[in-house]
Protein backbone atom coordinates (compact mmCIF):
# COMPACT_ATOMS: atom_id res chain seq x y z
CA UNK A 1 0.00 0.00 0.00
CA UNK A 2 1.38 3.09 -1.25
CA UNK A 3 0.09 6.89 -0.85
CA UNK A 4 -1.25 8.10 -4.38
CA UNK A 5 -0.66 11.37 -6.40
CA UNK A 6 -3.84 12.50 -4.62
CA UNK A 7 -3.01 11.26 -1.20
CA UNK A 8 0.41 13.82 -1.81
CA UNK A 9 -1.50 16.54 -2.85
CA UNK A 10 -3.91 16.68 -0.86
CA UNK A 11 -1.24 16.63 2.34
CA UNK A 12 0.58 18.98 0.54
CA UNK A 13 -2.54 21.71 0.20
CA UNK A 14 -2.26 20.85 3.98
CA UNK A 15 0.70 22.17 4.70
CA UNK A 16 0.23 25.16 2.19
CA UNK A 17 -2.65 26.29 3.94
CA UNK A 18 -1.18 25.74 7.53
CA UNK A 19 2.36 27.39 7.08
CA UNK A 20 0.18 30.16 5.41
CA UNK A 21 -1.88 30.35 8.71
CA UNK A 22 0.92 30.22 10.70
CA UNK A 23 2.29 33.54 10.68
CA UNK A 24 -1.06 35.13 11.15
CA UNK A 25 -1.67 32.78 14.26
CA UNK A 26 1.39 33.70 16.22
CA UNK A 27 0.86 37.70 15.89
CA UNK A 28 -2.63 37.17 16.90
CA UNK A 29 -1.61 34.94 20.02
CA UNK A 30 1.40 37.51 20.59
CA UNK A 31 -0.85 40.78 20.37
CA UNK A 32 -2.99 38.27 22.98
CA UNK A 33 -0.48 37.75 25.72
CA UNK A 34 0.47 41.68 25.33
CA UNK A 35 -2.83 42.55 26.06
CA UNK A 36 -2.76 40.22 29.08
CA UNK A 37 0.44 41.71 30.51
CA UNK A 38 -0.94 44.96 30.16
CA UNK A 39 -3.92 44.48 31.73
CA UNK A 40 -2.13 42.71 34.84
CA UNK A 41 0.16 45.53 34.82
CA UNK A 42 -2.40 47.58 35.43
CA UNK A 43 -4.24 45.64 37.61
CA UNK A 44 -1.09 45.91 40.08
CA UNK A 45 -0.74 49.49 39.69
CA UNK A 46 -3.77 50.33 40.75
CA UNK A 47 -3.73 48.12 43.54
CA UNK A 48 -0.28 49.54 44.90
CA UNK A 49 -2.27 53.16 44.09
CA UNK A 50 -5.42 51.87 46.29
CA UNK A 51 -2.68 50.33 48.86
CA UNK A 52 -0.96 53.61 49.43
CA UNK A 53 -4.15 55.30 50.06
CA UNK A 54 -5.47 55.89 53.75
CA UNK A 55 -7.72 53.53 54.84
CA UNK A 56 -10.89 55.26 55.99
CA UNK A 57 -12.18 52.31 57.36
CA UNK A 58 -9.79 52.12 60.14
CA UNK A 59 -9.98 55.61 61.61
CA UNK A 60 -11.43 56.07 64.97
CA UNK A 61 -14.99 57.44 64.78
CA UNK A 62 -14.99 60.99 66.77
CA UNK A 63 -17.75 62.63 69.13
CA UNK A 64 -19.13 65.79 68.84
CA UNK A 65 -20.50 66.31 72.07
Amino acid sequence: MSIGFGQILVILLLIILLFGKLPNLTQDFTKGIQQIRSLLQNNTEQKQIEGSKPEEKNKPVEKNE
